[in-house]
């Protein structure tokens, strides 16, 4: 779960927001598909090929894709297609709670939970070259 800042702001929230870096997109809908649709709730600047990170809380339903990663396929200004079948997945569930939002990042290295084992697989904001 997120970390909540002092004040009861969820570290998520504002003031980051779109300004956030690495950029943080608020999710309101993902399709139950192959290849599932992710709809944010305003534009994003994520590219194809990029590899993007998600987190889910339980009242959002579709915990599944919780903490894990996905590669874009597509992109429209609100939305990327992600290489991932959700069609088995719990539904999405629009939960607008900014204590524990909804939220997809780029991608990123760092230590794996539990272990002493840091990982390299991509950049801090993972931009494709094409």
């Amino acid at each position: 779960s997120p970390h909540v800042v002092p004040g009861g702001a969820s570290n998520y929230g504002p003031p980051f927001g779109a300004d956030f870096i690495p950029n943080l997109q608020y999710i309101t809908d993902i399709t139950q598909a192959y290849p599932a649709v992710v709809t944010f709730s305003a534009d994003h600047n994520f590219t194809v090929a990029e590899w993007i990170s998600f987190r889910i809380p339980p009242p959002n339903g579709m915990i599944q894709l919780n903490n894990q990663k996905a590669q874009i396929l597509s992109i429209t200004s609100t939305t990327v297609t992600i290489a991932v079948d959700t069609s088995n997945f719990y539904p999405f569930i629009y939960v607008q709670d900014p204590q524990v939002p909804c939220v997809a990042v780029p991608a990123g290295s760092g230590v794996i939970q539990g272990t002493t084992t840091v990982t390299l697989e991509d950049a801090f904001d993972n931009r494709p070259v094409l």
